[in-house]
């Protein structure tokens, strides 16, 4: 619990970027990016019970049929990301219906299929399967995405740092251009590791603590916490590139707000200790709605698609940089702003009601 913000004011700064976000732009696709939207928006609803974000995303996944890539087998983590809303919206109101689909593209998976071949993926793809096992009450998705987790680590974890390579192609010792900034040093992706640190805290929220896997992807998270605060500027913000502030520096804000989600779940669930860490937190979040959101409520300062710093689309034109949104980076920030909310001192516990609307 924390005495340092009210439940209120952060409820405002996220009911300003969702309302903002769900009335100018908008997430209808089954993509990754407008899933991971919904998926952090339903999260906020749980939080903050704004029925606006439950009609929202509800009705998202109506028109989606409840299908995971359309209906079609996929190994792609990032075309069954939406699993993710689907199962949250089940945990609300269960009707196996809205499961049937994700739970037969998961069966296919867990036939040894799951692969994370970059690290994006392990946001994707991970939890789905953690929670399934537990819905399930079948640790075989676990197990697999577990089999999938050790293969990617000893291709993409740096055992030094504790930290991720986007993928094969950034493993500093390939010697590969791309691998090797400008001043000699690793690349590693702020994003990237975000959306590692992400994973791994979302699914341990909903893993067996029996699990074989639980204690490794907990030494992990607890890992990368330490080497990511070390890393963290002084106005809270992680550059691009974690180990060269001369590599694509300056405000980023998707890493720095699935780096918020991560310690904020992580301080909650008592996973990390809140002496040691608050304050990263607390950092990461003042500097967000200091530097990253206008006064409409845009998210501002989000890099564009990429797969490493050096991919940064108007990285050199700074209004574009600055004015540059994207959806995913909105649903991660409502999520982790509302794991901070529930952390406060003022902060009770809401009875979700969706009655009359499904």
């Amino acid at each position: 619990m924390t005495k340092e913000y009210s439940a209120e004011d952060i409820k405002a700064i996220i009911d300003k970027v969702n309302m903002y976000f769900i009335e100018n732009i908008g997430a209808q696709t089954n993509n990754w990016d407008d899933a991971v939207y919904h998926s952090g928006n339903i999260r906020a609803f749980m939080a903050t019970g704004n029925i606006e974000y439950y009609k929202y995303t509800y009705e998202y996944a109506k028109k989606h049929e409840w299908k995971v890539n359309d209906g079609q087998y996929t190994t792609n983590g990032d075309d069954y990301c939406i699993s993710q809303v689907f199962i949250d919206l089940y945990r609300l109101a269960p009707d196996d219906e809205k499961l049937k689909d994700t739970i037969k593209n998961a069966d296919f998976n867990a036939n040894k299929r799951t692969t994370y071949t970059w690290v994006d993926l392990l946001y994707m793809a991970s939890s789905v399967f953690s929670d399934l096992s537990a819905i399930k009450d079948d640790a075989k998705y676990a197990d697999d995405a577990f089999r999938a987790y050790k293969v990617a680590k000893k291709i993409m974890w740096d055992e030094d740092d504790s930290l991720w390579y986007r993928d094969a192609n950034f493993v500093f010792k390939s010697g590969k251009l791309q691998a090797i900034t400008p001043d000699g040093k690793k690349v590693y992706w702020s994003r990237g590791n975000g959306w590692a640190f992400a994973a791994l805290a979302k699914t341990l929220e909903g893993l067996d603590k029996n699990h074989e896997a639980y204690d490794v992807y907990m030494s992990d998270f607890k890992a990368m916490a330490k080497s990511l605060k070390e890393r963290q500027r002084e106005d809270g913000i992680w550059n691009a590139n974690l180990d060269d502030p001369n590599h694509f520096g300056g405000i980023e804000s998707s890493g720095t707000a699935l780096f918020m989600y991560g310690y904020a779940l992580g301080i909650r669930k008592g996973w990390l200790d809140y002496d040691e860490y608050f304050e990263t937190l607390k950092k990461a979040y003042d500097g967000l709605v200091e530097h990253c959101i206008n006064e409409e409520g845009r998210l501002l300062y989000v890099q564009p698609g990429s797969n490493s710093p050096q991919i940064w689309l108007d990285y050199e034109n700074e209004e574009k940089r600055r004015i540059a949104t994207r959806q995913f980076a909105v649903g991660i920030f409502i999520m982790g702003a509302s794991e901070l909310m529930m952390m406060c001192e003022d902060y009770f516990p809401l009875e979700i009601d969706i009655s009359g609307i499904e």
